[in-house]
């Protein structure tokens, strides 16, 4: 007998035995098994598709140190957080699984736990998972309202309710918060954040669906991509944007923004704006007389002028033109050039001075 059919004769004797094994009923877990037969196992395990499905819910309660001022939660596909008048953190653990069989999905369920540690003033939670099957967390965390919240890589659904401040580390997905009494700040990418009431917020964002009913006090957004739908900002507001469609109902505050190939609508405005646009579209609702910068180019540039108040308009498009309402022409008559239209004036014996300039596009005055 030869060499190659020697090697022949072997390779048949151990695809026979690898058949066998995966065909082969499950051995009791108890006794020794060889590590080959474990990796039959899972593969047999795999073959099996895992087509079973449990779930199981985990209550436990964790002691919360005097000194702990921050919960960090990492890696959860789904979590609700809602602070309360409480000394420790009530944690729910839901978990679907699926597994070879009934029982082997439900003892996967339960072996996915909440894993915490305390370090110094911060308590960490994370989820752990066993390797096999495929497991669906849904964690709710009752938690003092005192301690401020950091998530890192969180990617499913979450909401917050009656925390003091969050931190966003590198999050996506949806996410829902209400009642946050201090700061929202971090950065958050490729989902939808909707905020019904935050005290304050410093935000890097990008490719986002943005809503804020209210910000209480200041606001610092640096958004790439996406949206952005605020009712109302009650303090300065700093926006630095590139392709993002904006529109901010109220602006109590100083406004800054810095744009870039999108569109703005900033109404409200009670105190000094300033507009820095590039291709973007921008559209400015004074309530009442304020000082006002505003330049763009290829795009409108629209203001609406407050019903009373006196101001001073300084207004120049280059290769577009200057619209002024019948009611403002004796007041600024418009002078035009080959490629330029400019107009300054007083309106109601002039105030605060509102400067406009477009390049390669309208300037329109509304009242």
């Amino acid at each position: 007998m030869g060499k190659r059919e020697l090697l022949l004769i072997v390779a048949f004797l151990v695809t026979g035995m690898v058949v066998y094994q995966v065909a082969a009923p499950a051995r009791s877990e108890s006794g020794s098994r060889f590590s080959f037969h474990r990796m039959v196992e899972g593969l047999r395990r795999e073959l099996r598709a895992n087509s079973a499905e449990a779930e199981h819910t985990n209550e436990s309660a964790i002691p919360v140190a005097e000194g702990v001022a921050e919960l960090r939660v990492a890696e959860v596909r789904s979590i609700t957080i809602v602070g309360e008048d409480r000394d420790d953190i009530a944690a729910s653990l839901r978990v679907h699984s699926t597994g070879v069989d009934e029982a082997d999905a439900l003892a996967l369920a339960k072996r996915t736990a909440v894993k915490v540690q305390q370090t110094g003033s911060v308590v960490d939670v994370k989820v752990e998972y066993p390797v096999e099957g495929q497991q669906r967390a849904e964690l709710t965390l009752k938690i003092p309202k005192r301690l401020s919240v950091r998530l890192t890589d969180i990617r499913g659904t979450t909401q917050l309710d009656g925390i003091q401040n969050l931190t966003l580390d590198e999050s996506r997905g949806e996410l829902t918060v209400t009642n946050l009494s201090g700061e929202l700040r971090g950065s958050f990418q490729g989902g939808r954040l909707r905020a019904e009431s935050v005290g304050s917020a410093r935000l890097t964002a990008r490719r986002a669906e943005i809503e804020i009913d209210r910000i209480d006090k200041d606001a610092s957004l640096d958004l790439s991509g996406g949206s952005l739908n605020v009712k109302r900002v009650g303090g300065r507001l700093e926006l630095t944007t590139n392709r993002v469609e904006v529109e901010i109902e109220e602006a109590a505050g100083e406004v800054r923004a810095n744009l870039a190939e999108g569109r703005i609508e900033l109404g409200g405005v009670r105190h000094e704006a300033r507009i820095d646009g590039r291709r973007t579209e921008v559209t400015i609702q004074l309530e009442e007389p304020v000082p006002v910068t505003a330049f763009t180019n290829d795009e409108p540039l629209t203001v609406r002028l407050p019903a009373e108040g006196g101001m001073t308009i300084d207004a120049t498009s280059t290769g577009g033109e200057i619209i002024v309402p019948d009611t403002l022409r004796e007041s600024l008559r418009v002078e035009k050039t080959a490629d330029e239209q400019r107009t300054r004036g007083g309106i109601r014996g002039g105030g605060p001075a509102i400067s406009l300039r477009v390049t390669r596009g309208d300037v329109v005055l509304k009242q």
